[in-house]
């Protein structure tokens, strides 16, 4: 089995992604993580949600316990900002229940 730091966050293995060499390009491109939102407010939010939610969610819905890593916004911070401290927009997940959900959501801004 993969090691998780060998899943690319569109959830194939990294040595066999597209997306790693777009990766590195993409990263320099977007700025702080305080100027996209994820500043002391969230880091403090995010803690807290998952000391609340110490399991991922996607994981539990299909009968799996595996600990939350991250807190995804459902809503993400760069369409509405005002949903970025609102825990009702908030999931916690595993690592690769987070980049499967930020693929989704990317493959949907591009379709739609």
């Amino acid at each position: 089995m993969a090691r998780l730091d060998s899943i690319c966050r569109c959830g194939n293995l990294r040595s066999a992604c597209a997306c790693v060499a777009v990766g590195s390009t993409e990263k320099r491109f977007r700025g702080s993580s305080d100027a996209r939102g994820y500043d002391s407010a969230w880091r403090r939010t995010s803690l807290a949600y998952r000391r609340d939610n110490p399991l991922c969610e996607d994981c539990l819905s299909e009968g799996r316990t595996t600990p939350a890593d991250d807190v995804h916004h459902i809503t993400p911070i760069r369409l509405d900002a005002t949903l970025r401290l609102d825990r009702r927009n908030l999931r916690a997940l595993c690592r690769l229940c987070h980049a499967k959900a930020d693929e989704e959501i990317r493959k949907g801004e591009k379709s739609g």
